[in-house]
């Protein structure tokens, strides 16, 4: 399909369109024009049984993927303000309902509401073995002589670090490259169950290498094996013959 002509659903759970109040539908539907931001690049196809299925079809070139990174960010503290106010909104009204949601392209789920399960853990904090894995953006040294350190984690917000000054030479190496720090830190479980890690003080730093699935496999193969060839059918002969 061409990326001109893709769909974007909005699945609400525990509705169907016999049951979602007309005027609480139209609620839902401005507040997701907001949030898709580029509400006129979009068509309203159908609405799909079953459930509450919002079926929206891009029409104008190039506008999906300006759409989806607005949409993979609303849930963001790092995203725009426009899309994260009409996320919220959505969620509390998601909330009011007693239900949750989900924005897909194809198989894909693009953004989650957690809605009525928003409430259904309480956030705590806990400090504990932590690792932070990504892109290494930023290292300055601070007043006391210790690295201040960002790393951007995929998926996840960035990870503020502290590291000692031993480390300096090698996270200067490193700077805009994949790296992995390790050390302890303290991690915070949010409302919806995901840990997120507010703060890493560093001991030991590692490069990431990027290799790719097939990558891992050749070098595997390419590993040689001391063991003579049928070492084990020789061993298992010579049992048998004891």
């Amino acid at each position: 399909m061409r990326q001109n002509h893709r769909e974007i659903r909005w699945i609400v759970e525990g509705f169907t369109p016999e049951t979602i109040p007309f005027s609480r539908l139209t609620e839902y539907l401005s507040e997701l024009a907001n949030l898709f931001g580029d509400a006129s690049s979009m068509r309203f196809v159908r609405l799909e049984d079953n459930c509450v299925a919002v079926v929206n079809k891009i029409v104008e070139p190039g506008a999906y993927s300006r759409i989806e990174k607005r949409l993979k960010t609303a849930n963001s503290e790092h995203g725009e303000s426009a899309p994260r106010n009409s996320f919220e909104r959505i969620n509390r009204m998601l909330v009011e309902d007693g239900t949750s949601a989900r924005i897909k392209s194809g198989s894909a789920t693009i953004l989650r509401f957690p809605g009525q399960t928003v409430d259904a853990l309480d956030e705590f904090e806990m400090e504990g073995v932590a690792t932070a894995t990504g892109y290494l953006y930023y290292l300055v040294e601070n007043e006391r002589g210790q690295l201040n350190v960002r790393i951007r984690q995929h998926g996840l917000p960035a990870a503020k670090c502290i590291a000692p000054a031993h480390l300096q030479p090698l996270l200067k190496e490193q700077l805009f490259k994949e790296v992995r720090l390790k050390g302890r830190g303290t991690w915070r479980r949010t409302h919806d169950g995901q840990w997120v890690l507010l703060n890493l003080e560093a001991v030991a730093c590692e490069p990431v290498e990027n290799v790719t699935f097939r990558q891992a496999i050749n070098e595997l193969r390419s590993i040689q094996s001391s063991w003579e060839d049928d070492s084990l059918v020789s061993e298992s002969a010579g049992d048998a013959s004891q």
